[in-house]
This record gives structure tokens, sequence and C-alpha cells, in this order.
């Protein structure tokens, strides 16, 4: 490599074309993994050392390369990858935006692991080595990057993430470009692909926890932004990892006043949606979803949901008492409801939700109150030790 770094010294523009083709040819036919990673090497010494005479060749090779980032051998792939990464900061702004689709092709419409692996690189590549051609194209590429770096992948997932937090400072990026987020996570959930929808959903929740800051509220605009994409989030049957995503809800339902008080219309959806939740039958999920329910009650401020709350918790209440006695639930998610702990985690987060349940100011029913604290006697019966009162 030193001997042909020596010999690049000595281009001009005559023999830099002349060069070009036989690089190119040669990217074409190397098999070996030497000859591949010393091309890739000659390109980051053009993009570097010899950036003015291999300008207008550019635009060239970074087409090239998109066959070759996706390369079986990760060796080979990583190191076309980056040097993909310098070219771009000689390349023109057509061809970075035509990269920057075929990283977008590669993540969300190839199917193997790899295919997401090596879009991560050529984004990492391109943020690390054309910082200022990066920075010019963040409205193409951030929100790509926002929705990619929750990838189920850990490898993925951690090369989206470093890109993200190298550029990007605090939740000020995910309000700049909140639109483009919701459009394209919204885009991917009715995706065939589970990896997608629930990357898509994933993002979605980070997007409205990011914006429901501890002192601040959601604003109205900013509210119907998301909750058309949260509200289909939500819709179909649960998935490992869900609770995220129901979690974001109820922050959205506790910082997000303003919006859904305004429309009746969407206050009965939050209604109904978290009874959904709370009702379905998988174990592993429901531990999550009941003790949710009564955060959202609790943020229902403007109606009482304390019967509803006490039917479902009773019903539960019940079944989990059941089980114990029999040591068998027939039931989604089986295994993991024969877990002691489970049980527990779902006993305690229905005593918490039963406790959250109560608006006393808009109880008129004073019976209803009499049944609730009649229905702490469950719990006991159910062996739950975690039970709390209000």
């Amino acid at each position: 490599m030193e001997a042909v770094e020596r010999c690049l010294d000595l281009l001009d523009d005559e023999t830099m074309t002349q060069l070009a083709s036989r690089l190119e040819n040669a990217m074409k036919t190397a098999i070996g993994l030497p000859s591949n990673v010393a091309c890739a090497r000659i390109l980051v010494s053009f993009s570097t050392r010899h950036n003015q005479t291999f300008r207008p060749h550019s635009d060239r090779f970074l087409k090239l390369m998109e066959k070759r980032v996706i390369d079986r051998n990760d060796t080979i792939s990583k190191s076309y990858a980056e040097a993909a990464g310098y070219v771009s900061r000689v390349a023109s702004d057509d061809q970075i935006l035509q990269l920057i689709k075929y990283s977008k092709h590669l993540y969300f419409e190839l199917e193997e692991d790899r295919h997401r692996i090596a879009s991560g690189d050529i984004v990492y590549a391109m943020s690390k080595h054309a910082t200022d051609r990066f920075n010019s194209f963040a409205s193409d590429i951030l929100p790509f990057i926002f929705v990619a770096k929750h990838d189920s992948n850990e490898h993925v997932k951690e090369l989206f993430q470093n890109t993200w937090n190298e550029n990007v400072g605090g939740s000020r990026a995910v309000l700049l470009y909140l639109k483009e987020i919701m459009s394209l996570s919204q885009a991917h959930l009715d995706s065939p692909r589970w990896v997608l929808k629930h990357t898509a959903s994933r993002a979605i929740a980070d997007a409205c926890t990011a914006l429901a800051l501890p002192t601040e509220g959601i604003s109205k605009s900013n509210a119907g932004i998301i909750w058309p994409a949260l509200q289909k989030a939500l819709g179909g049957e649960s998935w490992e990892g869900k609770e995220v995503v129901l979690a974001a809800f109820v922050r959205f339902v506790e910082k997000g006043s303003d919006f859904w008080k305004a429309e009746a219309k969407i206050g009965s959806e939050i209604t109904k949606i978290i009874v959904r939740e709370a009702k379905r039958q998988n174990a592993g999920y429901r531990q999550y979803a009941i003790r949710d329910l009564g955060k959202v009650s609790a943020a229902r401020t403007d109606i009482d949901m304390s019967q509803t709350v006490l039917e479902i918790v009773e019903s539960v209440v019940e079944e989990l008492a059941v089980a114990k006695d029999d040591d068998a639930m027939e039931i989604d998610g089986g295994d993991a409801a024969k877990d002691e702990k489970v049980r527990d985690k779902t006993l305690a987060g229905a005593a918490e939700s039963l406790a959250d349940a109560v608006n006393v100011e808009l109880v008129q029913d004073k019976s209803k109150l009499a049944a609730i604290i009649e229905a702490n006697s469950l719990f006991a019966n159910a062996g739950c030790s975690s039970s709390r009162s209000r």
C-alpha cells in the first residue's frame, strides 16, 4: 500500500482519467479480500490527498460503491462504506442525495440484517468523514436515522444511535423534524416485516416521550402531529416490547390535555384504546397495561373511569386467583403468566390502577367508592402483598 500511495503522488488530471478506468475495472472484477480493501483504500486516498484531481470522477465511484457495500464479506462491505463516507466530501449534491436514498432502500426494502448494517455503516461513515456535507443534508437524513436507531438488531441500533448522538443534541432535533419522523414511521407501521413495524412503533413512542418533558406539556400543534401515528402504533395485537409504546401513550395523555380536551371524539378514543389494551390476554404485556389503565384514569380529570377500571380489575384478579389454585392458565403467553413475578406485578398493577381510578370530585354515586374499597379483599384472596390503597 505504501508503494501504491507513492505512485498516487504522481497523479495529474490526465493520468487520473486513465487510472480511474483501471480502478473501476478492478472494483468490478476483484474477488479477494486484499484487492477489494486496497481499492477502497485508494478511494480514501483520492478523497483526502488528491481531492481536486479526483473530484470530476467522484460521482461515478460513489455510485459504483453502492453494489460493493453489500458484499457478503463484512470487512469488504465495511471498507467500501468507509470509503463512501470519504468520497462524499467531494461528490456532488445530487449524488449524495442518491446515496442517502440508497441507504434508505437498503434499510427499508431489503430483508437481511446485513443490508441494514450496511445502511448504518454508510450513514455513520458520512457523518464522521464528511461532516459538513452530512449537516447540509440533515433534513433528508436525520429523521431516517432517528427511526432506524430503534432497530431490534443491536448492531444496527448501535450504528444509528452513535450517528444520532454524535450529530444531534437533546430533544430539540426531534421537535425540529417531528413531522418527518412521524410521517416516515407511520408509513412503515403497515409493513409486512415485523422488524420494521416494531422499529417504527418504538420511534413514535420515543419521539412522543422526548416532547413530554416533566416541566412542560405537549403543545396542541405537536400533539396533533403525534396523535394519528401513536394511535396507529397501538393498534393490532400485542408484541414483546409494546409496553414502551403504551407508556408513551400514557405520557401523551398526561402532557397533551390541551389537545384531547378540545375534542370530545379524541377523548373518547383515548378511553377506548386504554380499555382495549388493559383487556388484552397476553400476560407479559398485561402486567404493564393494567397499571397504565390507572395512570390514564388519573390523567382523565374530565371523566370518571372508576367503574370501568373496577370491572376490569375484578376480572383480572379473579382470573389470577383461580389460576393460582389450578396452577394453569389457558391464555396467550401462558408460560409468562405462570411465572410468579409476572403474576405479582399484575396484581400490584391492578391495585395501583384501582386506587388511581377514583376521581372523588366526579364520583356522584358513593356506592362506587364502597365497591372499590370492598374490591381490596380480592387482592388478599389472590395472595397479593403489594397492593396499596388511597
